[in-house]
Parts: C-alpha cells; structure tokens; sequence
C-alpha cells in the first residue's frame, strides 16, 4: 500500500468538498430557475393584475419593477401555453397533428 501524507488527504478532503460545492450551487440554480419558471403555486388573475400595475409604476426602482414584470412575463407565457395545451398543439408542436380541410 501506497504511504499518503495528511497533506494529500487533506487535499483530497478540500477537493470533493469544492467539487460538492459546486455541484450544490449548480442544483440550486436549477432549481431557483424551475421555480421561476412554474411558479411555486401559480400566478393568480389577481396577482397578475397587481404586477402589471407594479411593473409600471413610477414609484418603483428598477429592480421592483423587474421583479413585478417578470410575474407578468410568467402569467402571460403560462395562459399562452394552456391555450395551446387546449386547442390542441401547433403544427410545430412535438405529438399533435394538424387537421387540414380537404
């Protein structure tokens, strides 16, 4: 067996630990990103109304508004894609078909 020093297990030690590290933080993005993506409970009409007002009042920074116009980004994509869950698909869209009238 190979005579290791405390160094190189301490280096060892400190290189899995970075590794973890950075393997926590790249999981926590993805999750942060997931959550903005689906909400963590939905976007209701109210709340949306609320961003919208939000997002262009003059009394916010520019951070606020960002965050507020991000909200009705979300709510806007997300009635798109159930309207489109709904009528079925484009012809674009992956497992649906497109009925043309002969």
């Amino acid at each position: 067996m190979e005579n290791v020093s405390a160094e190189d297990i301490m280096d060892t030690i400190r290189s899995a630990a970075r590794e973890h590290i950075k393997t926590s933080q790249e999981s926590v993005r993805n999750s942060e990103r997931l959550v903005e993506l689906v909400g963590e409970r939905g976007t209701s009409y109210e709340d949306y109304r609320k961003a919208q007002i939000e997002a262009y009042s003059p009394y916010n920074d520019g951070w606020t508004k960002q965050y507020y116009q991000d909200i009705v980004d979300s709510y806007e994509l997300q009635q798109e894609l159930e309207q489109i869950r709904k009528d079925g698909g484009y012809e674009w869209t992956p497992g649906t078909e497109v009925c043309e009238d002969k």
